[in-house]
């Protein structure tokens, strides 16, 4: 039995590797999100934020308490009379870029005669800008900010923080963080489409071309073409989200903003990876034994491809839930296919992973893997499903 299941084994990777295009096809997403992260998506940010071109900073009766601090921002300063303010603001709103601070006439002495106890209003500073822009959201910003540190320094009475570093997040935690929100959902949209990028071709494809009805009628047990073809195609599959999850680890450094907050995947420990693994390979076998029943079903490729796409859109609904609501930590969650995978994903990469979820987790992909693989071995002894036209 184990000499056929390897020979059918043999057969699927001999099929594969002897074939470039499936190899270009299982490297390709991995090299594309690396340079997609890498280069393209920066690009794009950078080019929206524009910062070549600095925007324009407008202001209508400039305090001199508030001139050394707005002058410093990186923008093009304007002073303007108020009967410019109109003309500043149509500016504004037609070219989605700069500021308009207007302050009321002497801002100074009016913040320094305000009583609270008087029940009158404060003096009020507007601040106009252009939500479409992002660089004129980005000086919005700075100038509310600065315009906040202003507010309270009048009114200060003990300071905070004084020369003190408080920040007490660790590169860990500030990992965990990035990679348990990006990478399960990532993982998993990788790993079912390198499922799918082959085993509708090595079920539904050879059904079509004729091929596995001549592999029926061969001494081989239906069940022992059904195991060959399954473990072969997880161990491609595999190899594709290993790929994929390669260049998506090297690329995410590189993104706007991770290069200085110091992101550093070396945090994660080599039982972290090897939880990882397991968590991958079992999820895999589900897909791909998932994908194998559809397909087996699927009198052409085309069809299975149809069949399969609700199937992804599910599993991608199921990878993002951990993102938008509150998980719990009821060892029961780990038995539902798909979301105990994801589940697992988040808590390896935040490090808060604990392995009797994992093991329950592994072991219920295997035993919904076994059923498919039952379901699947019954269909390929069923003359009506293999052989229908």
């Amino acid at each position: 039995m184990k000499s056929k299941i390897l020979t059918i084994m043999k057969k699927e990777f001999r099929r594969f590797f002897m074939d470039r295009r499936m190899i270009f096809a299982l490297v390709l997403p991995g090299i594309m999100i690396y340079f997609m992260y890498s280069f393209v998506v920066p690009s794009v940010i950078s080019s929206m934020i524009n910062e070549d071109e600095k925007p324009a900073l407008y202001a209508v009766n400039m305090p001199a308490s508030m001139r050394a601090d707005i002058l410093a921002l990186d923008a093009e300063f304007a002073e303007l009379s108020e009967s410019d303010a109109e003309k500043a603001k149509t500016e504004i709103s037609e070219s989605d870029k700069g500021i308009l601070i207007v302050f009321p006439a002497d801002f100074d002495s009016l913040v320094s005669a305000y009583d609270v106890s008087s029940g009158k209003p404060a003096p009020n500073v507007t601040v106009y800008y252009n939500s479409v822009s992002a660089a004129s959201q980005a000086l919005f910003s700075q100038i509310t900010g600065l315009l906040d540190n202003y507010e309270r320094s009048i009114a200060n009475r003990f300071d905070i923080n004084r020369d003190t570093e408080f920040d007490l997040a660790t590169e860990e935690g500030l990992v965990g963080q990035i990679f348990s929100m990006i990478m399960p959902i990532l993982l998993i949209m990788l790993l079912f489409t390198s499922c799918m990028s082959f085993a509708p071709d090595s079920i539904a494809g050879e059904k079509e071309r004729g091929t596995l009805a001549t592999m029926l009628v061969t001494p081989v047990k239906r069940h022992e073409i059904v195991i060959g073809k399954v473990i072969a195609l997880s161990v491609i599959a595999v190899l594709g989200g290993v790929v994929s999850f390669l260049g998506t680890a090297l690329a995410l450094p590189k993104m706007i903003g991770f290069e200085e907050m110091s992101v550093n995947a070396n945090v994660y420990s080599a039982a972290d990876y090897t939880l990882l693994l397991t968590v991958i390979i079992t999820t895999v076998l589900l897909m791909i034994s998932a994908v194998s029943v559809i397909s087996a079903y699927a009198k052409t490729t085309k069809e299975a491809a149809s069949l399969i796409s609700p199937l992804m859109i599910i599993v991608i609904l199921i990878a993002v839930l951990p993102m938008i609501t509150e998980g719990s930590d009821d060892l029961c969650i780990y038995f539902i296919p798909f979301y105990n995978s994801v589940r697992c994903m988040n808590a390896i990469f935040s490090f808060e992973n604990e392995p009797l979820r994992i093991l329950t987790a592994d072991i219920s992909n295997l035993v919904y893997s076994a059923v498919l693989v039952l379901l699947m071995s019954r269909m390929f002894k069923s003359e009506k499903i293999m052989f229908a036209k």
